[in-house]
């Protein structure tokens, strides 16, 4: 069992969610409309707080996101994962042996919003936007990406992704990647456009270009562990 945390701040906070919607369904489709499964209840919906989220890691390894207080579980898989490292690893590289910044995977906890806490599965953030190299340690990280990249679940839906679209430019992400490992393609986000100004197949390559410049990786390599013989 989980224990429940609340405190007068959360249940206010809660208080005004609630009152914009009508009923469950209006509020279930504001955060996505995730699969049900995904919603946990460590706290009621509506009431949780970034530390919730944060005794949820620590105690059972449940890695969750932060909306409008509520904890919605992450939808990853170990194939969706592997993408991910194969991404992180090519990029962290890059992008430390040039200088540019830093890339971290999806355990990064990173405040788009108060009190809304995404966790994108790659994110580079370069060195203008760490002006505190301190705020590293930092449990949460206030800090904004440049590049926000999410490795598409099948557990994940198409409003959720809207969503978090939103979220990301309004934040301040200047480009953000959608990777599909099933379809082996992506789509690449810009200039808070809802809609791709990209849309590549197997044989296209992601491209850095003023965000992490000179770095490019094919999306086919991101499978060469499925792939070789």
């Amino acid at each position: 069992m989980y224990t429940v945390l609340e405190n007068s701040e959360s249940v206010e906070l809660t208080s005004m969610a609630r009152r914009r919607f009508a009923n469950f369904a209006e509020y279930w489709h504001s955060i996505g409309s995730v699969p049900l499964v995904r919603i946990l209840l460590a706290a009621p919906f509506g009431l949780a707080m970034e530390s919730d989220v944060l005794w949820l890691i620590a105690q059972h390894r449940r890695y969750c996101e932060l909306i409008d207080g509520t904890l919605v579980e992450k939808a990853v898989g170990s194939f969706e994962e592997l993408i991910a490292s194969m991404l992180l690893t090519s990029l962290n590289a890059f992008v430390q042996a040039k200088g540019l910044g830093i890339a971290v995977g999806s355990s990064c906890i990173i405040r788009v919003a108060p009190d809304q806490l995404r966790m994108p599965d790659v994110s580079f953030f370069s060195n203008a936007r760490i002006p505190d190299r301190n705020a590293l340690t930092d449990s949460v990280w206030s800090l904004v990406p440049d590049l926000a990249v999410e490795v598409i679940s099948v557990g994940n839906t198409r409003d959720e992704m809207a969503r978090k679209l939103r979220e990301y430019f309004a934040a301040g992400v200047r480009v953000i990647w959608f990777i599909y490992p099933k379809s082996r393609t992506a789509e690449v986000f810009e200039a808070n456009s809802l809609e791709p100004v990209a849309i590549l197949n197997s044989s296209g390559r992601l491209d850095g270009g003023p965000i992490v410049p000179g770095f490019s990786i094919a999306i086919s390599s991101l499978f060469a562990p499925i792939d070789q013989k």
